[in-house]
C-alpha cells in the first residue's frame, strides 16, 4: 500500500516540506550556498520534485517540466 495515494498528496506534503525547510531562517543560507539543484523522484505514484538552490530564495517546483541538466561549471 502505497503511502501517497495522488501525486497530488506528494506534493501537498513533500513539496510543501522541502519548500519551507529551503526558507526557514535557520537553513536557508545552508541550501542557496550548496549552489546546487537536485530532483526528487518519487515512484508510488509517479511524480517529481526539483528544488533548485542556485536562487535566493531556493525554488520549489513540483511536476518540473522535461529533464534537468546538469550545470556546467569550473572543476
Amino acid at each position: 500500500m502505497p503511502t501517497f495515494q495522488s501525486p497530488d498528496e506528494v506534493y501537498a506534503t513533500m513539496g510543501a516540506f522541502l519548500d519551507e525547510i529551503t526558507k526557514a531562517p535557520d537553513m536557508r543560507a545552508k541550501f542557496t550556498n550548496a549552489d546546487t539543484s537536485f530532483l526528487v523522484s518519487y515512484h508510488d505514484p509517479a511524480c517529481r520534485i526539483l528544488v533548485d538552490c542556485t536562487q535566493d530564495p531556493p525554488v520549489v517546483t513540483n511536476d518540473p517540466p522535461g529533464t534537468p541538466r546538469p550545470r556546467s561549471g569550473s572543476a
